[in-house]
């Protein structure tokens, strides 16, 4: 039996988990981290954390899966920086490993960030161009044969 206090304690701790979560999705691992910042214990955020899952709320897949498409249309990330990018939003491992990319969409990412960023490389000649490009699709977090399918559809 729970006391009038704690019930006290977990309808503030929802109310402002609702807060935050009308302002944008949170994985559980953003909520839970808010939660014991404002001052609520492991339990009470496990509590609302499990309410708020069961209710709809929070869902971990369908955040990672919008992500994923922010990462690849507007942030133009690669693989290995969507990963990077999902894990530092608090999305766990055991979800990031069940989201499937298609070649085809991390190709038009790059493809994406070319298209971007050409004025800046047009001056120069083609080899030095793609050597730069190439650079930057790799701290974009693009792997090597991405990079290349890219650059050659460039070329076409």
């Amino acid at each position: 039996m729970t006391s009038s206090s704690d019930d006290d304690t977990l309808k503030r701790a929802i109310n402002y988990s609702y807060r935050l979560l009308a302002i944008k999705d949170r994985s559980k691992a953003e909520l839970r981290s808010k939660l014991l910042d404002k001052g609520f214990n492991t339990d009470m955020s496990d509590r609302v954390i499990s309410h708020l899952t069961s209710n709809g709320y929070i869902d971990d897949q369908r955040l990672a899966a919008r992500l994923v498409k922010k990462a690849i249309n507007e942030k133009y990330y690669g693989i290995y920086a969507i990963r990077h990018y999902l894990l530092s939003k608090g999305i766990e491992e055991e979800v990031i490993e069940h989201i499937e990319l298609k070649r085809e969409d991390l190709i038009e990412s790059a493809l994406g960030l070319i298209k971007k960023r050409t004025k800046s490389y047009s001056h120069m000649e083609i080899p030095n161009r793609d050597k730069k490009l190439f650079q930057l699709l790799k701290r974009r977090g693009h792997d090597t044969n991405t990079i290349k399918e890219a650059l050659a559809n460039l070329r076409r």
